[in-house]
Formats: structure tokens, sequence, C-alpha cells
């Protein structure tokens, strides 16, 4: 990939911040680094800002279950209600 020859070839981290990639994990995410010989201090925030993506997307997931889970116990709620026993 493109983003791990240019840590390598120190280009600006800030530049770079919109061009991660997401969805390579543990061992090929590791061999990728190693492969284009990335310093391990920039190796380092590739592996922050590849995780912290990762979380971000599981905190969004997350908040639309809660979401539709709510809205449907309200509309039971509702249902609930409507109906005379």
């Amino acid at each position: 990939m493109i983003i791990f020859q240019d840590l390598s070839q120190h280009k600006r981290l800030r530049v770079l911040a919109d061009h991660v990639p997401h969805g390579l994990r543990r061992r090929a995410l590791f061999d990728a680094l190693v492969k284009n010989e990335v310093p391990f201090l920039r190796a380092s925030w590739c592996i922050k800002v590849m995780y912290l993506n990762q979380v971000k997307i599981m905190i969004h997931i997350f908040e639309y279950s809660v979401t539709y889970i709510h809205s449907t116990i309200l509309w039971v709620e509702i249902f609930k209600g409507s109906i005379i026993l």
C-alpha cells in the first residue's frame, strides 16, 4: 500500500492521516510495516490511528443499536397502550 511507502519516506503525518487504511489487522499490518521499513515511531503512529478508527466505528455501531432498541421499545409501548384488554 502506498501509505506505508509514504510513512517510510518521512512524508508529513498530517497529510497521511487522511489516507490511513482500515481493515488491516495484526500480522498483516505488522508485515506491511516491516516490509516497507517504516521507522518505529511512525509505525506506532500508524497502528494507533488505525486502531482508534476501529474503535470509532464500533462506537458508532453501538450507538445505532441503542437508538434502534430504544425506538422499538417506544413503538411497543405505544402499541400496548392502543390495545384495550
